[in-house]
């Protein structure tokens, strides 16, 4: 079993034996460039532009791998009678119907007012 006396995640090294414990997740924090300072509004304009292309193809490869997840879920929990199954299946279409909503607000976002 596991109860055995060690935690594997004490040591929390790589094989190269770097510490990755403390490293942050926000890598380019200082390098983006803070939009309300800058005067060219149309270079501002294409970095929001494919900064907002790359969130909806993010957005776009969840989804598909949420639906697919829901159809396997779906099919699985049906034909092995199982409840548990089903309702995680529940819990992926709901957040299925999520990623849509933010797809559908992303482009109304990018229409003309």
């Amino acid at each position: 079993g596991n109860g055995h006396g060690h935690d594997h995640h004490a040591n929390e090294q790589d094989h190269d034996g770097h510490d990755h414990k403390h490293h942050g997740h926000n890598h380019h924090a200082h390098d983006e460039p803070n939009v309300s300072f800058n005067v060219e509004k149309e270079k501002d304009d294409d970095d929001e532009s494919n900064r907002r292309k790359n969130v909806l193809l993010r957005l776009k490869i969840a989804s598909l791998l949420c639906l697919s997840f829901f159809l396997v879920e779906l099919i699985g929990g049906i034909l092995s009678g199982s409840l548990a199954v089903l309702s995680d299946a529940a819990h992926l279409f709901a957040d299925l119907a999520a990623f849509i909503v933010a797809i559908a607000a992303s482009h109304i976002a990018t229409l003309p007012a």
